[in-house]
């Protein structure tokens, strides 16, 4: 049935917003509404991803915050297939351009409230080049890589606007002069999608 649904996510149904996945709202008989996560080949990838994506899910859910449900996840072929959460989505009733409601800011400050409230034993192994920093000062330089890697993909599209703005070449070097400052410091979930 979860390869199946893949199938048709490829061809039909109303493909929603994302960065990194192509979200696929599909109709299935005698369950209702789901979404097909597809992750887009070469997508360019601005955030960190410290945690694998369907084991945090679940211990978000675990602890009753609003998530979508994970229904089904594969590795290969690479997707995942979400129920739907009640209610309408942001995009919905607040079109681009527009005023966000005052509530949404509210909701949004206690979800990340209570997410920080997790315990951080629970949480899903390191991803990535997170595994690799098992340190303040090493997750500063990896996070200076990674402002580095950005300004080179990006420069071909964004070289006027970088000299506009002034970027230097090595975005990261009076960063990394500095993270000798760094020490010990504690860390915690500042944002997530």
């Amino acid at each position: 049935m979860a390869l199946a649904l893949y199938a048709r996510a490829q061809h039909e149904g109303t493909t929603l917003a994302g960065n990194y996945n192509r979200n696929v709202r599909l109709q299935v008989e005698g369950f209702g509404e789901v979404v097909v996560r597809i992750p887009i080949l070469g997508a360019l990838r601005v955030d960190l991803f410290m945690f694998a994506e369907a084991p945090l899910q679940a211990l978000l859910a675990a602890h009753q915050l609003p998530v979508a449900p994970l229904l089904y996840a594969s590795e290969d072929p690479a997707f995942q297939i979400h129920g739907l959460l009640p209610g309408r989505s942001l995009a919905e009733f607040c079109p681009k351009g527009t005023a966000i409601p005052a509530h949404v800011h509210a909701d949004v400050v206690a979800l990340q409230a209570a997410a920080a409230r997790l315990d951080i034993f629970a949480l899903p192994r390191l991803t990535g080049a997170m595994q690799t920093a098992p340190d303040c000062a090493s997750l500063y330089l990896s996070l200076c890589d990674r402002l580095n890697e950005l300004y080179e993909q990006l420069l071909p599209q964004a070289a006027d606007v970088y000299a506009l703005l002034g970027v230097p070449s090595d975005p990261a070097r009076l960063l990394r002069e500095r993270v000798a400052i760094i020490g010990e410091r504690p860390l915690c979930l500042c944002h997530y999608d």
